[in-house]
């Protein structure tokens, strides 16, 4: 092990098939990589309003958006932009596809499913050939069982190194 970090929004792994989707549609990527470093650290705090509507707050909060950008941990990203209203429609759709696509949830807003899925803590740790992702469960994870997209490994075009999770 090298390195171990802490985190607090773990359960974007859940929307992990749908993050190359969100980037090319958003015009960051093309051909299976991005267009800049500047699309790069865009992406990264695109997702965070994935898990709110409001921008990143502190850098220790992207560090799991870097890993899915392709970001080493230790590039610090310019927080100089404003999430368009396309853009943020964008990301609801995205979230409202995956809780469609999860039957086993049931119905649940956008709130309920930020709130009881993607803010969970874990722990981050690289090994020499991939990260290693822990999240920590909840009493109703048992459903995760039934979520019928992939969340191990993650590996995107752009990404050096896989990222594999343990929810369990």
């Amino acid at each position: 092990m090298y390195n171990e970090t802490y985190i607090e929004n773990a359960g974007l792994v859940i929307l992990s098939s749908f993050i190359p989707l969100l980037f090319e549609r958003l015009g960051l990527v093309m051909d299976s990589a991005f267009n800049s470093v500047e699309d790069q650290e865009k992406a990264a705090l695109l997702l965070q309003y994935i898990l709110l509507d409001n921008p990143p707050k502190e850098e220790h909060h992207l560090v799991l958006n870097k890993l899915f950008a392709g970001l080493p941990l230790d590039h610090e990203i310019k927080n100089d932009f404003s999430v368009t209203p396309d853009e943020l429609n964008t990301i609801h759709s995205l979230i409202e596809a995956v809780i469609a696509h999860w039957s086993a949830i049931g119905k649940s807003s956008i709130e309920g499913f930020r709130g009881s899925w993607l803010w969970r803590k874990g722990k981050l740790e690289e090994m020499e050939e991939n990260w290693v992702l822990s999240v920590e469960r909840n009493v109703y994870d048992m459903l995760i069982d039934r979520l019928p997209l992939s969340i191990t490994p993650i590996k995107f075009f752009w990404m050096p190194k896989a990222i594999m999770v343990n929810w369990q």
